[in-house]
């Protein structure tokens, strides 16, 4: 197990940029401009890698005949370790990334620094910095929320006359802008997007500071740009005549 972490610390943490300190090493947020020296590419390779599931073994043919309550995320990940090298280096690579740490495979777990205790024993293992079978799924949420892969459903604003779909269209440029889908089909929508919408709206940003947040830092940032737009959006309708009982008002300060 890794040191517990309570939710409201946690949320700190992540909001300050701070690395997060763990019994088995300290996991390091990357910034927008490490994402950029890294290429963004090789990070969102890296990031699919967080989302190895054993349920998603339920569509494989040749492997309905496992029982999945028998098995674990790390068994995959280990086993996949253990017969595909490229598999290993990337998901190594990965790990090294946020640890800035070189890790190791062991016997049944990764591992960094020296062992304690012989390996094989299986004697002691709580005493070494690994991951294993036990620690794994909290490291792998950990990684998650650092990298803010928690999915949110946007709530869209609907205009109550004319008058506010007006408003609405001049104060959501920005949104509108990283909403827009690429012309070639099934490509991600590009960071270099999101960061100049935000820079866009927020006029008086420096583009060099905003490459000094977190991956996690940005998007809290630019949620919270959403709901202040939403926001002012609601009131400016208001003010030029929509039904008060048509349009909600949101306050931003609130629970993203």
């Amino acid at each position: 197990m890794i040191n517990i972490i309570l939710k409201d610390d946690l949320e700190l943490l992540l909001l300050s940029g701070l690395p997060i300190e763990l019994n088995i090493g300290n996991i390091y947020p990357l910034k927008l401009k490490d994402i950029v020296k890294l290429r963004y590419s090789k990070y969102n390779s890296y990031i699919s890698l967080l989302l190895i599931d054993k349920s998603q073994l339920n569509n494989n043919n040749d492997n309905k005949d496992i029982d999945l309550n028998q098995i674990t995320n790390f068994d995959i990940v280990f086993s996949s370790c253990l017969m595909d090298e490229q598999f290993r280096i990337s998901y190594f690579n990965m790990l090294e990334v946020f640890f800035k740490e070189t890790i190791q495979l062991g016997n049944g777990f990764f591992y960094f620094g020296n062992l304690i205790k012989n390996e094989l024993d299986g004697i002691g293992l709580e005493s070494n910095r690994i991951i294993y079978k036990n620690n794994f799924n909290e490291i792998v949420n950990l990684l998650k929320q650092i990298n803010s892969m928690k999915n949110k459903e946007e709530n869209e604003f609907n205009p109550a006359n004319d008058k506010a779909k007006e408003i609405a269209d001049r104060m959501k440029k920005a949104r509108e802008k990283i909403n827009k889908v690429k012309a070639k089909s099934g490509e991600d929508l590009s960071l270099s997007d999101l960061i100049s919408a935000f820079a866009f709206y927020n006029k008086n940003t420096d583009l060099n500071s905003i490459f000094e947040m977190t991956i996690y830092q940005f998007n809290n940032q630019f949620q919270r740009m959403q709901l202040v737009n939403n926001y002012e959006i609601s009131v400016q309708s208001l003010l030029h005549g929509a039904d008060p009982k048509k349009v909600e008002i949101k306050n931003f300060i609130t629970k993203l």
